[in-house]
């Protein structure tokens, strides 16, 4: 990859990464339910398979642009069944947070 492809990639990144925080934002503020939980990674054993360590899995940036771009996706796909098919389409509908 030449330098130049990789400033184009770099830059497309950084602003889907914006994208990504406005979107949580917009969520938030719409009451969101924010599901946070530490993460732990084993390290196992070659030969016993079996625990040797255990840490906990970091978190960084990109995986909240990948969730953010998830949601969306599925908020899109759910709004075209809902158009194509109204009497079909099984939607989950949750009360308003207090």
């Amino acid at each position: 990859m030449c330098i130049r492809d990789r400033e184009i990639l770099v830059d497309g990144l950084r602003t889907m990464l914006r994208i990504a925080k406005y979107l949580k934002e917009g969520r938030n503020k719409n009451g969101a339910l924010t599901l946070a939980s530490t993460e732990v990674k084993f390290t196992l054993s070659a030969e016993t398979h079996n625990p040797t360590d255990v840490s906990f899995y970091k978190t960084v940036d990109t995986h909240g642009l990948v969730e953010e771009f998830m949601l969306l996706a599925n908020i899109a796909v759910a709004a075209k069944i809902y158009q194509h098919y109204p009497s079909y389409s099984v939607l989950r509908r949750h009360p308003s947070p207090k």
